[in-house]
């Protein structure tokens, strides 16, 4: 299985006009909430993936984000897209794609080949 078969391309967001990583994660979340994809509130996503931001930085040296959360009882992997029109300057580096990943706790078993495959 390759990686794009996990990527629905309704949760792709070219250009926008998002001035931080957070909006554009925000608009993923949305996206997924108004699909009915979370198991928990919009808002409960928000807070998982502040809380592992807090842990540590999810930009890369190569201009790729990957913010990402774990939820409790989550049984999938769900990857929002975020390609943006002109490279976002961060605090972290700068960021050329954003892929953030919704995942378990104990982890979808293609999360890491997933995000090794991004990295």
């Amino acid at each position: 299985m390759n990686l794009g078969s996990f990527i629905d391309k309704k949760a792709i967001i070219t250009g926008g006009d998002f001035s931080s990583v957070t909006e554009a994660v925000d608009a993923i979340i949305d996206l997924f909430d108004n699909r009915g994809l979370l198991p928990v509130s919009a808002e409960e996503v928000r807070i998982k993936i502040k809380e592992r931001e807090l842990l540590g930085g999810t930009v890369l040296p190569s201009g790729v984000a990957i913010p990402h959360a774990r939820l409790e009882g989550f049984d999938d992997l769900l990857i929002g897209v975020w390609v943006p029109k002109k490279t976002l300057s961060t605090s972290q580096g700068d960021v050329d794609f954003l892929f953030f990943f919704l995942t378990s706790k104990i982890g979808s078993p293609f999360y890491l080949s997933a995000l090794g495959a991004i990295a």
